[in-house]
């Protein structure tokens, strides 16, 4: 799960930037 905690902040970062 260490490798799945940036990859998973970055998706949600472009997820917030789609939305937006």
């Amino acid at each position: 799960m260490l490798f799945f905690g940036p990859i998973y902040n970055f998706l949600a970062k472009q997820y917030a930037t789609s939305i937006n």
